[in-house]
């Protein structure tokens, strides 16, 4: 995403700012893991650039539909083919956005 990070004696060191790639395109591989296909698919339409999410075949398979509508729904330009991984993200929010949250607990 345009960072720089580097081993240190204290574990990594991130230097930024993010979104500073360039104006090249940046694929960020998610593996397996949902989690984090969603996390970045969020950070990606809040950090100026344009970047490509993927990931396993397996990921490739998963929905993503509810998520990317609603950082369509905000502002963000994304583009996929169907509901699931790979998508590429080429803008960022324009506004500012408040998302009402739900508690999964009981």
């Amino acid at each position: 995403m345009g960072v720089a990070i580097a081993p240190s004696s204290g574990g990594l060191t991130v230097e930024g700012p993010p979104g500073s790639s360039g104006g090249r395109e940046v694929a960020l591989d998610a593996g397996d893991s949902g989690t984090a296909a969603r996390f970045l698919a969020a950070l990606c339409a809040a950090v100026p650039g344009r970047y490509l999410l993927t990931g396993s075949v397996r990921l490739r398979q998963r929905p993503m539909e509810e998520l990317l509508g609603a950082l369509r729904s905000a502002g963000a330009q994304i583009s996929c083919t169907g509901s699931t991984n790979p998508v590429a993200v080429v803008t960022w929010l324009k506004t500012r956005t408040r998302v009402r949250g739900v508690s999964a607990c009981t």
